[in-house]
């Protein structure tokens, strides 16, 4: 931070003598700074824009469970963040502790100034430091193949880091969501996406359908619900009550018990959330998902069409209704929504390879082994895919071609440590004896 001393009176030389004294040691620590951050490359002096205004929520529940996502600082006093990140979970009693990432400063809650469930960003009146805040660009602006730097945090209090900052690019731009090509980690929702200028043009608000992926708010939205903050501030626990707000914490309760390996009460969870607000799109992706789980591919594919029937348009989705349509042996289905899915997101790798299942499953094998070729080239390193392609070509006669496909798939199955894909590549190798 720069120092500027003004100087309206001045009392005696010694005085002078100290102030110049003072302003020549600020001076000299200002260049000190100014060197190093010009030592930066473009990249490290964004991030540091970045880390100087983010902040980490960390949420404790009464039965111990720790988790946390990320906000920034929009105004002197003011923290957007994701609607699902302040929700919590329903039914779960929570406190909340608000740090910069930064330094070992904490911020409390004085209340909610303005709320757009719709696009899950809220802004909070805190009190704490004043800190950096971060300028918002136009999203209007923003282009495919665009350069940008998420920052956020993945971790709590007791890590050595805090914040982390992570390069992306824009991949797929829509009016309501960008989806950028980066590892945006659990714990990132609500933090910002930076443009080279330093400037926010977009809120993180979930990780993609790969680890490589992540959606994000374009910042237009964030600017719109700004000009448009109540002069009375809400409490957290009167926000929480609001209808949209308790289906955003029942589906965290479901994707809670998800992971806990309850596919019954996260169906349960979700559909309360949709009893509360029946064009929850995301709550039909996730309880279509927990069906799938379960067995009941027919419930999951009514809850993917729902889905997309609200609005949802994510890649993911059709990847998810494919899968569903394949295993009702519907292969002509699963294939169009894998198309559907790669007009929309070009670069997944996985979807080619499901698409190759598809074709493989209707008997063609060579536009299979086209879509394994195409899968194998975006990721050079999927032993699923050299697996599958050689399993394609043994069926079209290509003997000699499949048999160092699926030796490649061994030597990457044992670097993954993938037991049963090894398992069931040896055996096609030693059937191919």
């Amino acid at each position: 931070m720069k120092f500027i001393g003004k100087v309206s009176a001045l009392i005696g030389c010694l005085v002078l003598g100290f102030l110049l004294s003072y302003a020549d040691g600020l001076a000299l620590q200002d260049a000190h700074i100014e060197r190093n951050t010009l030592l930066l490359n473009p990249n490290q002096r964004t991030a540091q824009i970045g880390k100087a205004a983010t902040v980490i929520l960390i949420v404790n529940a009464d039965d111990g469970t720790i988790g946390n996502g990320s906000g920034f600082f929009v105004g002197r006093d003011l923290i957007v963040t994701s609607v699902h990140v302040l929700a919590g979970i329903h039914g779960k009693s929570y406190t909340w502790e608000m740090g910069s990432i930064n330094q070992p400063t904490q911020y409390s809650i004085k209340g909610v100034v303005a709320s757009d469930p719709e696009y899950d960003l809220v802004i909070l009146r805190v009190e704490g430091k004043e800190t950096a805040v971060l300028q918002l660009g136009n999203s209007d602006t923003v282009k495919l193949g665009e350069k940008v730097i998420a920052v956020g945090t993945h971790g709590n209090t007791n890590k050595d880091t805090l914040g982390r900052a992570i390069d992306g690019t824009i991949s797929r731009i829509t009016n309501d969501f960008f989806r950028v090509k980066a590892t945006l980690l659990p714990g990132y929702s609500g933090g910002p996406v930076l443009n080279s200028t330093g400037e926010v043009i977009g809120i993180s608000v979930e990780g993609g359908e790969t680890k490589s992926s992540g959606y994000v708010i374009p910042s237009n939205r964030l600017k719109a619900l700004l000009e448009n903050m109540s002069e009375r501030e809400k409490s957290v626990e009167e926000w929480r009550a609001e209808p949209m707000i308790r289906a955003y914490a029942l589906v965290n309760r479901g994707d809670a018990e998800k992971v806990l390996g309850s596919a019954q009460s996260a169906i349960a969870a979700y559909d309360a959330a949709i009893r509360l607000t029946p064009d929850f799109a995301a709550a039909y992706a996730k309880r279509g998902s927990a069906k799938y789980n379960l067995g009941d591919y027919k419930g999951a594919i009514k809850d993917y069409n729902a889905a997309i029937g609200t609005g949802l348009d994510y890649a993911a989705v059709y990847v998810n209704r494919g899968v569903a349509k394949r295993n009702v042996r519907h292969h002509q289905g699963a294939i169009k929504d894998y198309n559907t899915a790669i007009r929309l997101d070009p670069e997944l790798a996985e979807v080619y390879k499901t698409r190759g299942e598809a074709r493989s499953n209707l008997g063609n094998h060579s536009e299979a082994t086209k879509d394994y070729d195409t899968a194998v080239y975006i990721k050079p390193d999927y032993a699923e895919a050299y697996y599958k392609r050689g399993c394609a070509k043994v069926e079209i006669g290509n003997v000699s071609e499949a048999k160092a496909d699926l030796r490649t798939a061994l030597k990457l199955a044992k670097w993954e440590r993938d037991r049963v894909l090894m398992a069931d590549i040896e055996e096609k190798l030693h059937l191919l004896k």
